[in-house]
């Protein structure tokens, strides 16, 4: 462990990356050097931490290549996260800095937008940061409307869910390639925020979402889905 604390310690700017997890996840570790090791005492003060960021890169093969195939012949494999087949693609710099996108494949599509019942936005960036912040623009409201990050299953993760319950897993004997498994698990990446009542949803057609963190930030229209 000093080893490796010894190694880190000379790196202020760290990134932890995994792939083929299923599941898009970025998060961030806190260290106090006093409880880690004496290496990194040099480089930081005392009573600050480091942080180590990490990305989990998810799959190209989302959920195992598995699910209803759509117009282009291929399987849905929605991950369990609500992300669907993708990768990160990073610009690092010379200085250190980096930036990130998430591009899935065969699409464009970075975040989702749902609305559950009458009153709740549900926003799904695909990629986000814990730190991250959503605001939503929405069609006969002014400003934009803030959303909290919140884990919950994610909407797509749902609309899984209910679709297997009409498609067997199984065809006799051989596993049935369009039965996509998926469990009830939150999704690190879900934002949501409580509606004006005076925003009638069901004329909005489509919403602009606004995200920004520290390595990924964009703009982008997206249809209003409603959740099951």
């Amino acid at each position: 462990k000093d080893s490796l604390s010894a190694i880190l310690a000379v790196h202020p700017n760290l990134l932890l990356m995994s792939g083929h997890t299923h599941k898009v996840c970025r998060d961030v570790f806190e260290i106090r050097p006093d409880e880690y090791s004496r290496a990194f005492s040099a480089d930081v003060p005392d009573g600050e931490v480091v942080e180590i960021r990490e990305v989990q890169a998810g799959a190209t093969c989302g959920t195992f290549w598995l699910g209803v195939k759509g117009e282009d012949g291929f399987p849905d494999a929605t991950m369990v996260c609500g992300s669907p087949r993708g990768y990160f693609v990073a610009d690092f710099k010379r200085n250190g800095k980096y930036s990130l996108a998430y591009k899935k494949v065969l699409g464009q599509d970075v975040a989702s937008a749902w609305v559950s019942g009458d009153s709740t936005l549900i926003v799904n960036v695909f990629g986000g940061a814990p730190d991250g912040s959503v605001s939503v623009r929405i069609p006969g409201r002014k400003g934009w409307l803030s959303a909290v990050r919140k884990e919950r299953l994610a909407p797509e993760a749902l609309e899984v869910i209910e679709r297997n319950k009409s498609i067997p897993r199984k065809i006799g004997k051989v596993r049935n390639p369009e039965y996509l498994p998926m469990r009830k698990v939150n999704s690190p990446h879900v934002w949501s925020a409580s509606l004006d009542t005076g925003v009638d949803v069901s004329k909005a057609g489509t919403v602009k979402i606004r995200y920004r963190d520290s390595v990924m930030k964009f703009n982008v229209r997206t249809g209003l889905k409603r959740c099951l």
